[in-house]
């Protein structure tokens, strides 16, 4: 029997009587932990307690449960194993008898009235507990504010309709808040708050023809049926509405077993999507439902041992039809996954281990391990979750060859050791409500995330668990809680089959961090944002913001903004309103202890403004559209992220956005139904409304298919505008160039609002069987397409080690490779289990190279020809070299979680070689350890070679002398220690430059290649820089358009601070005005480059809608101006600048060539071809021997069909240069002149 799966961890363990683990497992069970509880609070949806909610506790129910339930009918539903009512603090405790999956049901009761007395139905909202695997403390749970409304059902007549079936769904299944709350970009971190699902209700009309329900949200979606009337569907508003009924003989089903008997009981549904119970079968299997009058339905059956079927779709009941319509459908029985679960330790059974699939899909393992369940598959295969107590959770992917095998299904459990521990403050006192997580840390191997979570809250009692814990590995575990710092330790790696001993995690009490908002006058500004962002070292050794603990406060009428809690070390604080111009404040350290850190008054400028009027194609205002303007982040850590502002057209089409900076903008603008508008440099009040004039979307339609003609659900397609590589009218325009979206059940997808233009469709992760041309599309044409894939394989093997044993948690990649040699794309395809077995499915065909990478060996790579089918590939991994060391203090204490790094050091590669490394595109492991507790650590996987190790921990200075080469040759290499000092500060200030011109500015401080920090002045031009390491420092400020300041300065040893000034000289001014034939060009960038060479120091500024450009700070002398149109097309001039200038640069027509690109020898397109239209200066003074200078004119791409469009700037001496990876480069003149149109031009590449 082979041994297929691994997965993330549970146990159990009691706090103060700690059960633990038993060494040895062989056969035996792990010793009982404490009761299976889960705790919580509920909240209302304004945070007070709710108090007298109902809750219980099963096992997931099934959907066939779930439709019985909705129809009111008795039958083995899953029982409860344990029910409470919320406290008058919203406090509730259950219980639950094993480890599994099970869901936490939550519903309320009218007030004031019995259920059974008013006839009401109650919708419950639940929460998953998918595995419930140790004692768990929830955190609060947000129940809605449950709203009462009615439906009723009258005949034609206005008579009332009782008995009619009346099924209600709320119109958002979770609370519109949810997203903010799951919006934290770590997996890992705890979730503030939890939203359950909301669940549908059904009740059935009494002899008023009226149902009552209690639903989570004012409006719902109903779905009316009633004996010898039409089905009617329909919103309802709040409070109520009703239906009015038409009279119908509807169709009778006739449900059969799988062996073809009548199937009674069975419960008869409506719709693929909506899943509506209409009926039950009789003793016959028959039941009649109803039709509609308008549309076609599909009906499904569904029985107790989940067999499925489902009808063709029906259409509308005819208005004259006399008797019911009869269909007959056999069910079909849900696949049987027969199988055993093992310990991978012993080979042992594991009895008792639960299994599921979907909810209500579960069964357990019997006293021998074995098991079997019965679950339906989606497109072959499950994804299967298991669980048992001591030992780590998998979620194992089972396929329908497995389950036809002879040797059925074999899952390995690893073992693995609980977590626990408590969560107290600096008085020894517990810390209720704490939310915890933990990460991985170190070199110390693959780790994968199973059914099992990695977060906790702490009890009442400050107690914790956390399950998923494996052993043989490090962690870090985090800790938050309301008004205290946060905390942080190391988990060292725990032997296994040990026990961990209980964590005891300490919080102090944060500091009240306070400050004022005003403008520039000195009055106070209310409403402004702030942000506090902690800034953390990064690897680089410059600083990076945990956006994951970002918190914001709005200033009150006084402009004062609090932040309570705050925890020690290194922040940042940005402000941003409506009308003044964002700025980010001058880093400073909150010292530990309570109290309060008072950051002073930022000074906030009013900002400039885009106004602007949209309209549409036939000139008619457009209200509710979406504009949005895009300047450069005033974060320069994230300069590829724009800073964007909003605002909605009013009705008259008008809108206004200010609080921006003077600086050049970009605009977009989207309306539902047009194409979107994009307006490159906008200089905001440059005079005058905006003139927006949408054009009508494009539509593009279609359906993904299989190579067998199948459907394919949920597939991915994304569509690219096709325009020439990293050119664009705009600098932010990703959004309107990129569109992406899923298909539905049977592979169909839709694109709204296009813009018209080639556009490129792709389907991620997958190969289409022939490549599809662009697709042109013309202003308010809808478009129908046909995606077909290639066949599919699977791909599977077993990764060892020289030894032959298996190696658990590699990570398989799966690299295609074109004819060129050339890795197309890196498919993450699948991880290995405990026995080092790998299953990858959807796999590409065709050649490709996999890799087997794993933290502690060195990368397995072999190539293969993927076939359709199943492919068998093992991988034999050799073991990495490690470096380890420790890190501590000056006077030897050890530094914990200090990150230490090591950097590869290149040797000198050839062309040949460097080609080579490029077609890999393998994406690289980091190579950094965090150190324990004792200060050690350990970098694993390593191959033979130099490196340079670098270490650095918050609070420590950065320093090129704390940089070490290693040589790594054939042995690991120990005892690489590090010896940490705490830092020094520099202060400076930035001069020379406007207060508008300061938040563009980025400084930072390198010694010999090591960045020791990097930030941004304030208004006053002030910046710190902290935590640098003795010696000599080059410091430089830059702005944006390249312009630098560069000072040294040298610090002494030891904790203090230094100063420095970085001044920005006046210098002479550059203006101008760019005009393309008679227009003025805008949105193309202007370079101003030192000395008449083509590549030197630049300067890069853009060019306004109205054609003009300013430069200032310029020294005397020559310059060599460029200047790239959005198109890509660049043209050159020279100036002499002894003076400030105002200068007109009118440019002559591009030239256009087009043509197409092919194989020498197969004549087959060549795709992705570089076209480079040169210039060579004749005129350019050449160092003797030097190479002679060329200007690009012109850059493209050629397309899918090997088809290109090259415009560029032509001179007398302009050549075109042709360059794809694989074949040799070609060349050839160009004598094209301005204006010219050329196409029908053919480049034959021959391969390499």
């Amino acid at each position: 029997m082979r041994r297929v799966l691994l997965g993330a961890a549970c146990t159990s363990l009691a706090l103060g009587l700690w059960t633990g683990l038993a060494a040895a497992r062989l056969h035996a069970q792990p010793p009982p932990g404490p009761a299976l509880t889960v705790t919580g609070t509920l909240v209302d949806e304004e945070g007070a307690p709710a108090a007298g909610l109902d809750l219980e506790l099963r096992p997931s129910p099934s959907r066939y449960e779930r439709r019985l339930e909705d129809l009111g009918e008795s039958g083995p539903l899953s029982a409860i194993v344990d029910s409470t009512r919320s406290g008058p603090d919203g406090a509730f405790t259950l219980s639950a008898p094993a480890v599994g999956p099970y869901r936490l049901d939550i519903s309320a009761r009218p007030e004031n009235a019995a259920p059974e007395a008013r006839g009401v139905a109650v919708a419950p909202v639940s929460h998953s507990l998918a595995p419930l695997a140790a004692p768990t403390v929830l955190p609060p749970i947000e129940v809605p504010n449950w709203h009462t409304l009615t439906v009723g059902a009258k005949d034609l007549d206005g008579q009332p309709v009782e008995g009619a079936l009346v099924v209600v769904d709320p119109v958002l299944w979770r609370s519109e808040r949810a997203e903010a709350n799951v919006a934290r970009p770590r997996w890992n971190q705890p979730r503030q708050r939890i939203y359950p699902r909301f669940w549908r209700a059904a009740a059935r009309t009494d002899a008023t023809g009226v149902a009552t329900f209690s639903m989570p949200t004012a409006e719902v979606n109903a779905f009316v049926s009633a004996h010898g009337f039409r089905l009617r569907a329909g919103p309802i508003g709040d409070g109520g509405g009703g239906f009015e009924l038409t009279p119908g003989v509807g169709v009778t089903v006739r449900v059969l077993d799988p062996r073809g008997r009548p199937a009674p009981r069975a419960v008869v549904t409506v719709g693929e999507s909506q899943d509506v119970p209409l009926a039950l079968t009789d003793e016959r299997g028959e039941a009649t439902v109803g039709l509609t009058s308008d549309q076609s339905l599909i009906y499904q059956a569904i029985a107790e041992n989940h067999s499925l079927a489902w009808t063709a779709p029906l259409g509308p009941e005819p208005s004259e039809a006399a008797a019911p319509a009869a269909v007959e459908i056999r069910l079909r029985p849900p696949a049987k996954i027969a199988g055993s679960v093992t310990d991978a330790s012993t080979g042992g059974p594991v009895p008792g281990a639960a299994i599921w699939h979907r909810p209500g899909e579960q069964t357990r393992s019997g006293p021998g391990g074995a098991f079997v369940l019965r679950t339906w598959l989606h497109r072959g295969r499950a994804q299967v979750g298991i669980a048992a107590d001591g030992y780590q959770a998998t979620s194992a992917m089972v396929t329908a060859e497995r389950i036809g095998s002879a040797d059925g299904v074999d899952i390995v459990l690893a073992p693995a050791a609980l977590l626990g521990g408590q969560v107290v403050d600096a008085a020894g006192r517990p810390v209720a409500g704490a939310s915890l997580w933990i990460e991985p840390t170190g070199q110390s191997g693959g780790w994968s995330i199973g059914p099992g979570t990695w977060r906790a809250t702490s009890a009442a009692d400050g107690s914790f668990f956390i399950s998923g814990v494996a052993s043989g590995h490090t962690y870090r575990l985090h800790a938050e809680a309301d008004s205290y710092a946060s905390g942080t330790t190391s988990i060292p790696a725990a032997p296994a089959g040990s026990t961990r001993e209980p964590v005891r995690i300490v919080l102090t009490r944060g500091r009240l961090v306070q400050g004022a908002i005003t403008d520039k006058r000195g009055a106070p500004i209310a409403g402004a944002e702030v942000a506090l962002l902690p800034v953390a070292v990064t690897g680089a050794g410059g600083y990076s913001q945990n956006i994951a603990a970002r918190r914001t406060s709005t200033t009150d009428a006084r402009g004062v903004f609090e932040f309570a809690g705050t925890p020690p070390g290194r922040h940042e604080l940005t402000a941003s309103h409506p009308e003044h111009v964002s700025v980010r404040a001058v880093a400073f350290e909150v010292p530990s202890g309570d109290g309060t850190k008072d950051v002073g008054t930022l000074t906030l400028d009013v900002g400039a403004a885009i106004e602007g009027v949209v309209r549409d194609f036939q000139r008619r205002p457009v209200g509710g559209a979406q504009v949005k303007v895009h300047q450069n982040n005033i974060d320069h850590r994230r300069p590829h992220e724009p800073e964007i502002r909003t605002s909605v057209t009013r009705a008259d089409g008008t809108f206004r956005i200010g609080g921006l900076r003077t600086e050049p903008a970009d605009l977009v603008v989207e309306a539902e139904g047009y194409e979107p508008f994009e307006m490159a440099a906008v200089r905001p009040q440059a005079g005058g409304l905006i003139e927006v004039e949408l054009g009508e979307g494009a539509r593009l339609v279609g359906r993904v298919l299989d190579a067998d003609g199948e459907g394919v659900a949920n597939a991915y397609i994304w569509l690219r505008l096709d325009r020439n590589p990293g050119l664009s009218r705009t600098a932010w325009s990703t959004p309107l160039t990129q569109h992406e979206t899923t298909a539905d059940g049977d592979g169909r997808f839709r694109f709204e609002a296009l813009g018209a233009g080639p556009w490129t469709v792709d389907i991620a992760g997958g190969q289409l069987a022939e490549d599809i041309d662009s697709i042109r599309l013309r202003p308010g044409e809808e478009r129908e397409i046909e995606l077909r894939l290639r066949a599919r394989a699977r791909l599977a093997g077993v990764v060892t080690d020289p030894y032959g044993e298996p190696v658990a948690g590699a990570e398989i990649l799966v690299q295609p490779i074109d004819l060129a040699s050339q890795v197309t794309a890196t498919h993450h395809s699948a991880r290995t289990d405990a026995g080092g077995a790998y299953e990858a499915y959807r796999v590409p065909s065709g050649r490709a190279r996999i890799v087997a990478r794993h933290p502690d060996y060195q990368d397995g790579v072999t190539e293969v020809v993927i076939e359709r089918g199943t492919n068998e590939v093992d991988l034999k991994l050799q073991p990495g070299w490690e470096i380890s060391g420790t890190a501590s203090t000056a006077a030897g204490s050890p530094v914990p979680l200090a990150r230490v790094e090591a950097h590869p050091v290149e040797p000198t590669l050839s062309l040949d070689e460097l080609a080579d490394a490029q077609r890999q595109v393998l994406p690289r492991l980091p190579l950094e350890a965090i150190t324990d507790q004792d200060g050690s650590y350990r970098i694993g996987g390593l191959g033979d070679g130099r490196y340079e190790l670098r270490a650095h921990a918050d609070g420590y200075a950065r320093a090129a002398s704390g940089r070490f080469p290693v040589r790594v040759e054939g042995q690991s290499v120990t005892g690489v220690d590090f010896v940490l000092h705490r830092g020094i500060t520099l202060s400076g200030v930035v001069t020379g430059r406007p207060p508008d011109a300061l938040a563009g500015i980025s400084v930072r401080a390198v010694q010999e290649r090591l960045l020791g920090g990097m930030t941004t002045p304030d208004l006053e031009g002030r910046f710190q820089l902290g935590e640098l390491g003795p010696g000599e420092w080059t410091v430089t400020a830059e702005e944006r358009d390249g312009r630098t300041v560069e000072r040294s300065v040298t610090l002494d040893t030891g904790p203090g601070e230094a100063f420095i000034e970085l001044n920005f000289e006046p210098g002479l001014t550059l203006t101008g005005e760019v005009r393309s034939q008679g227009q003025p060009l805008a949105g193309g960038d202007l370079h101003v480059i030192e000395g008449t060479r083509s590549y030197g120091r630049a300067r890069t500024v853009r060019i306004d809608q109205q054609g003009r450009f300013h430069i200032d700070g310029l020294a005397a002398g020559s310059y060599k101006v460029m200047i790239a149109e959005p198109n890509g097309v660049t043209h050159s001039r020279e100036i002499e600048l002894q003076a400030d200038q105002d200068i007109l640069v009118d440019l002559n027509p591009s030239a256009v060539l087009a043509g197409t690109v092919i194989d020498a020898v197969t004549r087959e397109p060549v795709a992705g071809a570089n076209l480079v239209a040169i210039v060579v200066d004749p005129e350019a003074e050449l160092a003797p021997g030097a190479e002679e200078e060329w200007i690009p004119a012109g850059f493209t791409q050629s397309n899918a069909n090997g088809e290109y469009r090259l415009e560029f700037a032509p001179r007398m001496t302009t050549s075109l240069m042709v360059q794809r990876q694989g074949y040799d480069g070609f060349g050839v003149p160009l004598d094209l002149v301005p204006g010219e149109r050329r196409g029908g031009f053919l480049i034959e590449l021959q391969p390499e």
